[in-house]
């Protein structure tokens, strides 16, 4: 058996799994293989699950929750009821992980009475139960989770962030379950009270039935002279701002998301934005810098917090992230706070003077021109002056992104918009190409009927692309274009018969070169094509790839108008198992030390959890292929993704793995340094893998978590886009 210890370590900190015996690799071995074949291999899981014993058992039953599927689930049911309390403990944790595919609402109620009746049992993990009612259960255990707030610290926290799922879920909370996390806010654990503030801010609310005012937007606008004072602010956004003042970082933090969220941002005053915004802890300040871009009323204060952190960003770990952040909020303008000019300028220019040349200084001068952009209006360059910024320090692909992202403003007279598409369009680079069809795709509306004509063979040149980024983002474009029925069949006939082709292509080579993502996007818009995409859909239905079958499957349910069946109601498909050696995983613990551009991080891989995952980390790194590539995507106090080819997030290894979510049997976390895997949908990961600036409880359960960070948390808070893998090695854990 696998479990987790009671005791919390705190908000930052990370729960203790208990090391259960090492099984054999032969065993280890064996259960890996049958789940990467997955319906192949569900049938022999099932009947090894009788058998098996101590973690060897543990192990199986988890590969029955990742293949999923109806059979799967009911074989899971049986074990949570009638199994030993450790069996019923991994079938509770395996049950969360097959009821994320979202099964319907009949089977959902039956997953949630049988996770009841484990709850109530005193041999079975009660942390690891709650933790799966929060993503396979339904209304019914919400007394249940709202009771589990008010019990020990571990399975309160499980409570508060099963709770916050069903916001991540569309699911609206009762009064008693919203009453019981208002309290836990409140809880003398920092565990606790980080997932209570998280679940608080991800609340679902429903929308109004008819037109009035927003509940969530109470006491947040100041009314009127004259008029009668608002509301007061609810309780769930008078919670999140009681936690603006919280000892740990990280709950403030998700405090300030959390009011962003809900729209409530009006609730805080001035002064507690300014204290936010000088927290020790840069990763408060940066979402306050969100908070005060999401309200122009707010461009003063927003230009004094990000020339504050300019001045501590030259030295201090992820300072840098503030400064970058207030730069993309910050548009000068004559209606402005002068404030805002006068920063943007002396920013570039005091940057220019005094530090060192290099990717920070670049980023800096590049979004600092962007600024200037979007205060000239009218008076736009039409992005010259952002295609040359940052000394070519900033990739010329992310330089030609913001220009992507003015046209898309649609600020700038129509004119220099297209002509901006057409340049990034004429680009050799694929990718500059990528943001040329995205800014021809927001233009196109305003374009008159002849230059749409000239324009149109872009999209079906880009859908043709060898370059998985210029044909997915062609894809992008094309499906808002086919969903326009005022489309003249000039334009739609030629773009639905590129989708078809490239289809029909990905399809072909599915065996030999996958590209699971691609296909499912071009099979996803073929729905909206009409009759002559069904032939495609329906090839793609049967697929071997979970997530191109799901598409294909989604597309047929659209062309038939009849309700789509849930992915998780469909039988698992069967596939082969990656051709990886699996002994590259199982050999011995291994450590992933990733020098980078920013400095050297050492990570401890988990090869129990991931060893699919692993074993393809071991032999990607030691052929090399990690040396060099870029760090193509930071979302400050979200994650740094990276070991893309391409360096545009649409490559990959060229092979596909079986995904490996986990649970908290397996220790399963996503916090401060934890590492995961990326990927597009069930089973496309490839190379693509994820560092946490910060804990991020909803992708627990989704994404495949492979180690964390046990050296260099604060080379991650340094890395920005365009920073690069030196070199990466395997060595013996120590």
């Amino acid at each position: 058996m696998l479990a987790l210890t009671a005791a919390s370590t705190g908000c930052g900190g990370r729960p203790t799994p208990i090391a259960p015996p090492r099984p054999s690799t032969d065993a280890q071995r064996a259960v890996a293989t049958l789940e990467a074949r997955r319906g192949g291999g569900l049938d022999e899981l099932i009947a090894r699950a009788s058998t098996a014993t101590g973690a060897d058992r543990a192990r199986t039953v988890r590969a029955i929750g990742r293949v999923g599927g109806p059979a799967a689930r009911a074989a899971l049911r049986a074990l949570v009821v009638e199994a030993d309390g450790a069996t019923a403990t991994a079938a509770a944790a395996a049950l969360g992980l097959a009821a994320i595919e979202e099964a319907d609402e009949a089977e959902r109620a039956t997953v949630a009475a049988a996770l009841a009746r484990a709850a109530g049992r005193p041999d079975v993990d009660a942390a690891v139960v709650l933790e799966a009612m929060g993503r396979a259960g339904d209304a019914s255990v919400l007394p249940m989770l709202a009771a589990a707030l008010a019990q020990a610290p571990a399975q309160a926290e499980a409570a508060a962030v099963a709770l916050g799922r069903f916001g991540r879920r569309s699911l609206p909370l009762d009064d008693g379950s919203r009453a019981a996390l208002l309290t836990a806010s409140e809880h003398a654990d920092a565990g606790v009270r980080y997932a209570a503030t998280w679940a608080l801010g991800r609340e679902f609310v429903p929308p109004p039935v008819a037109p009035g005012p927003d509940p969530t937007q109470a006491g947040t606008t100041a009314a009127p002279i004259g008029a009668a004072p608002p509301p007061p602010p609810p309780p769930p956004v008078r919670a999140l701002r009681a936690r603006l003042a919280d000892p740990e970082a990280e709950t403030r933090a998700v405090a300030v998301a959390g009011l962003v969220r809900r729209k409530s941002t009006g609730v805080v005053d001035a002064g507690t934005w300014s204290r936010l915004g000088a927290d020790p802890d840069w990763r408060v300040a940066v979402e306050v810098a969100r908070a005060l871009a999401a309200d122009p009323r707010h461009a003063g204060p927003l230009a004094d917090l990000t020339l504050a952190a300019w001045k501590r960003g030259a030295t201090a770990p992820g300072w840098i992230h503030v400064v970058l952040e207030g730069l993309r909020g910050l548009s000068p303008g004559a209606d402005v706070d002068p404030r805002v000019a006068a920063t943007v300028t002396a920013l570039r220019t005091q940057t220019r003077a005094t530090w060192p040349r290099g990717l920070a200084a670049g980023w800096i001068d590049c979004l600092a021109i962007a600024a200037h952009g979007r205060g000239a209006g009218a008076d736009w360059d039409g992005g010259a002056a952002q295609l040359g910024c940052g000394d070519e320090q900033v990739p010329y692909p992310a330089r030609a992104a913001l220009v992507g992202d003015e046209v898309a403003r649609r600020l700038a007279p129509v004119a220099r918009r297209r002509d901006a598409a057409t340049a990034l369009l004429a680009s050799a680079d694929p990718a500059v190409r990528a943001v040329g069809l995205t800014a021809l795709g927001s233009t196109w509306p305003d374009l008159a009927d002849e230059e749409r004509r000239a324009l149109a063979p872009a999209f079906t040149r880009g859908l043709a692309s060898e370059a998985a980024v210029e044909a997915g983002t062609a894809v992008e474009a094309i499906e808002p274009l086919l969903a326009d029925a005022a489309l003249p069949a000039w334009a739609r006939e030629p773009l639905t018969q590129g989708l078809i082709d490239r289809a029909a292509s990905l399809l072909a080579a599915e065996a030999t070169a996958p590209d699971p993502e691609l296909a499912s996007a071009i099979v996803g818009v073929l729905a909206g094509a009409g009759a002559r995409g069904r032939p495609t859909c329906a090839r793609a239905a049967a697929a071997a790839n979970p997530a191109v079958a799901a598409a294909g499957a989604a597309c047929l349910a659209t062309l038939d108008g009849v309700e789509l069946t849930a992915p998780g109601m469909r039988a698992p498909t069967v596939s082969a198992p990656p051709a990886i050696e699996l002994g590259l995983a199982l050999d011995g613990p291994a450590r992933w030390r990733v020098e980078t551009s920013a400095g050297e991080v050492v990570i401890v891989l988990d090869a129990d959890a991931a060893p699919w995952h692993v074993a393809a980390i071991i032999d990607l790194t030691r052929r090399g292929f990690y040396d060099g590539l870029p760090f193509h995507r930071v979302v400050p106090n979200f994650v740094v993704q990276g070991g893309d080819p391409t360096g545009t997030g649409w490559g990959g290894p060229g092979f596909t793995l079986p995904a490996e979510p986990g649970s908290r049997l397996d220790g399963d976390d996503y916090r401060r340094g934890a590492i995961g895997i990326a990927d597009a949908g069930k089973d496309t990961g490839g190379s693509q893998w994820f560092v946490m600036h910060a804990r991020a409880p909803h992708l627990e359960g989704r994404y495949t978590r492979i180690g964390r960070v046990v050296q260099g948390d604060e080379v991650i808070d340094r890395l920005l886009i365009g920073d690069r893998i030196i070199k990466a090695t395997i060595e013996p854990a120590r």
